[in-house]
């Protein structure tokens, strides 16, 4: 009788040390390839619904400030909302105003709407930062 599904190497007795750590390698480096792909994919995908968050309190904040514009005819003070500094200002049409933004790098999201103060028409910007 035949063996005919199994392969009978003769003169091999088993694999030898150096394909086995060639093979542990191989593995490690596939292995430490996925672990960096899945902690750059969580890292983006945290700072993408971080974004998306601050967008939603600038535009908050941003109608809120027009709304106290409207009534007050003057810029509101900067609000306190938790996790995230959030500036408002006000700038000439003529001549826009400058922020500094170098401290904030790209955590910041700036939205800008014209309002009239006084019958003037001004740019509001909303700045929202985070850490």
């Amino acid at each position: 009788m035949k063996n005919v599904g199994i392969l009978v190497l003769r003169g091999e007795k088993g694999l030898s040390l150096i394909e086995v750590m060639a093979v542990i390698v191989i593995l490690g480096i596939l292995v430490l390839s996925f672990m960096n792909i899945s902690g750059y994919s969580l890292l983006s995908r945290s700072q993408s619904v971080q974004r998306v968050e601050a967008r939603h309190v600038a535009e908050d904040q941003l109608s809120k400030a027009r709304v106290y514009i409207r009534t007050q005819k003057a810029l509101p003070p900067n609000p306190a909302v938790p996790g995230y500094t959030v500036t408002y200002q006000l700038s000439e049409m003529s001549n826009p105003g400058q922020y500094a933004t170098a401290s904030t790098a790209a955590r910041h999201i700036s939205l800008q709407a014209v309002v009239l103060i006084q019958a003037v028409p001004q740019i509001l910007t909303v700045t929202v930062s985070w850490s």
